[in-house]
């Protein structure tokens, strides 16, 4: 059985610290999902449940400031 379903690494990377961070997080959140589902443990034992449960607010909360930091750099640049 597999530990570890994505190995986070400086090739991930962005650039943009805030980003990478949350990049990471998310990274560290999918890892133990996918264990429990190669160990068959999933919403009946409420792991998975919880685990993909935190992946939707995380992913909105993501959106959110990844689309305030574009706007942020559109308009140091003069694109907007």
């Amino acid at each position: 059985m597999k530990d570890i379903y994505i190995v986070w690494n400086k090739d991930n990377e962005i650039g943009i610290p805030i980003i990478d961070e949350q990049h990471r997080v998310a990274v560290g959140t999918i890892n133990p999902l996918f264990c429990f589902m190669q160990m068959k443990r999933g919403v009946a034992n409420n792991d998975a449940t919880i685990v993909l449960n935190f992946l939707k607010d995380w992913r909105l909360d993501h959106i959110n400031k990844q689309d305030r930091k574009f706007a942020e750099h559109l308009r140091h640049t003069g694109a907007l």
